[in-house]
Order: structure tokens, then sequence, then C-alpha cells
């Protein structure tokens, strides 16, 4: 939708009857290693911090520490794009997989 007011113009994008915004998106899945121990199987957790961000707006390099069910404290470090996923942020909730030698975090 198009709403104009004065020579003001504003833009909603509007899918599956809400708005989207560029803020934390459940689905969201993030690709990098796990740092500080082997990781194999799939584990759901939380988010504890997420640290250290450095790159540009394209290619953002963080490490995440994630408190899971199962394998207690991990290191996630992940690569992502800002302006298509907001970094991970303490509180969320997540599930972690390996992928041949990759770990996968999605945001729940």
């Amino acid at each position: 939708m198009i709403l104009a007011v004065g020579s003001i113009v504003y833009l909603t994008v509007v899918l599956g009857g809400g708005t989207q915004n560029s803020s934390q998106t459940q689905g969201d899945i993030f690709v990098g290693t796990v740092l500080n121990k082997l990781f194999k199987g799939t584990d759901n957790g939380v988010v504890v911090a997420d640290l250290d961000c450095d790159g540009s707006m394209n290619a953002v390099t963080c490490r995440a520490i994630i408190n899971s069910e199962r394998s207690g404290r991990l290191e996630f470090r992940y690569t992502h794009n800002m302006e298509r996923q907001a970094c991970l942020s303490s509180g969320d909730m997540i599930r972690i997989s390996d992928d041949e030698g990759k770990a996968l975090v999605e945001r729940l």
C-alpha cells in the first residue's frame, strides 16, 4: 500500500495479511561453525549473547553464545547479511543441527 501525505510518501509492504519489517524474524536460518566443541545431531536452546560482530552490512560475522538443552554452552560463529537478517539476540529460542561439518541455527 502506498500512502501519500503532502510530499511525503509512505510505503507499506503487505505479505500474508501482515506487515514485514527487517527486525528479528522467526524461521531465520544461520550457517556457521560451533567453535568450542564437536557438535553432532540436533538440539534446542536459547541465545545468551551475541558478541564480536564485525564486518559490513552485507557480511557481518558474529559469535553467539547458546545454552542448549543437551549440549550445554555452545559458541557459534556465523556470517550473515544485516539487510536480510538481524543478528541473533539474547533470549532468541533456536534449534541447532549439524550439516556435514557446518552448524545450522534456526531462530524459532
